[in-house]
């Protein structure tokens, strides 16, 4: 019985074990980028660097292993989308280390950040895909509906992102009672315009009290609900 239960079980794939990772590395080079575009410390361009050199070694090992995996017939058919979309987040992520070696402001703005937000769109939605159909069984998609998923994951993701940079904007805005910091003032850059359009709507009900983003919160997570409600 126990010899059976052995025999039925599917090989262990390897790939996956770095592709996550190096998708992982090259995503967070987004950020660094974006951090070395709104403070222009050079450290953060070189932060930037070092994670996609590092998310493409990895990489590489991870396509190794795909290939062992294939030659070993470990894996089902490939899915052509992912994989192209994996591809060209790849090549993409090589064209970003070279721009990325030049010096100072020209290795961040504008190609190296507009590559790597594009590199960082490509892997998130891949990954969230491929997670739902392992998790959910799922069979191949057509490209339309795959797209609007994909679409519909992530404005999820980015509506949940503003909402937690909100939430801490809103409290370190308490805090630190006119006080600063680097990451508090690129939250402000990135959460003032909409809370600005909202103390124009709603005013503050007590003087010198801002509850601007606490409305904030309350019509992003409508719209979380209301974006989850729909159906494909």
């Amino acid at each position: 019985m126990a010899n059976r239960t052995e025999a039925a079980r599917p090989p262990k794939l390897l790939h996956p074990i770095f592709g996550g990772p190096a998708a992982a590395l090259l995503i967070a080079a987004l950020f660094t980028d974006y951090m070395y575009y709104s403070t222009a410390l050079m450290q953060w361009a070189n932060f930037s660097e070092w994670l996609i050199v590092g998310g493409l070694v990895v990489a590489l090992v991870a396509a190794i292993f795909l290939v062992i995996d294939i030659l070993l017939g470990h894996t089902g058919p490939l899915l052509r989308l992912e994989f192209a979309g994996l591809v060209v987040a790849a090549v993409l992520s090589i064209f970003n280390a070279l721009v990325h070696s030049r010096d100072a402001w020209t290795s961040v703005v504008p190609t190296g950040i507009t590559l790597s937000a594009i590199v960082a769109i490509l892997l998130f939605a891949i990954f969230k895909e491929l997670l739902l159909a392992l998790l959910f069984g799922s069979g191949p998609l057509s490209p339309l509906l795959w797209t609007l998923i994909v679409l519909r994951k992530l404005v999820l993701a980015v509506l949940w992102l503003y909402v937690v940079m909100i939430f801490f904007y809103g409290i370190a805005g308490f805090l630190m009672q006119g006080g600063s910091s680097p990451i508090y003032e690129v939250l402000a850059y990135v959460c003032d315009p909409l809370l600005n359009r909202i103390r124009k709507i709603i005013p503050s009900i007590v003087a010198g009290l801002d509850l601007s983003f606490l409305w904030a919160i309350i019509a992003l997570q409508a719209s979380i609900i209301l974006i989850g409600e729909i159906r494909l």
